[in-house]
């Protein structure tokens, strides 16, 4: 994988992020935070989650270990959204740092439960954008019971609206 194609994802990544946030927004906090069906309650759980893992792998990325994020727990999706928004912002300019041969440099991180693992950092990029996409589904799924016409996040609809 080039840099070019990282950053390519991870833009996908970012657009389909920001019209899911779009849609949970128009949500009132009652919504947000009621019980859902689905691997989290709700939909702000479900959003904390991908942002914060988002970010855990972005400070594994840079060699920096992290517990998941305090703000997971309480934060409001505006607050949420906030956090996606600098991360975004720093994962960019990281990306920017970058050759294409920095693609291929192994990461060496443990996970939340301290194993060891150690992978390309193609390898984890494609991760993040896979496991985003699938929580993204997820809180489709949520808003979409409130009534809420949602939108196409599919990599195909970012290549075609750029």
């Amino acid at each position: 994988m080039t840099k070019e194609e990282a950053q390519d994802l991870i833009a996908y990544t970012e657009w389909a992020n920001n019209i899911v946030f779009d849609l949970a927004m128009t949500l009132d906090d009652e919504q947000a935070n009621a019980e859902s069906k689905g691997s989290f309650s709700s939909v702000r759980d479900t959003l904390a989650h991908m942002v914060g893992a988002e970010l855990v792998w972005f400070k594994r990325w840079k060699n920096e270990a992290m517990g998941f994020p305090t703000w997971y727990e309480e934060a409001s999706l505006a607050a949420i959204r906030v956090e996606l928004l600098k991360l975004q912002q720093e994962r960019r300019e990281y990306f920017e740092s970058l050759e294409d041969a920095d693609m291929g440099t192994v990461v060496e991180y443990q996970n939340l439960r301290g194993d060891s693992f150690s992978n390309p950092l193609s390898e984890l990029v494609v991760h993040v954008v896979n496991h985003s996409t699938f929580h993204r589904g997820q809180a489709i799924n949520q808003i979409r019971a409130f009534g809420v016409k949602t939108a196409e996040t599919d990599y195909i609809g970012f290549v075609r609206e750029r």
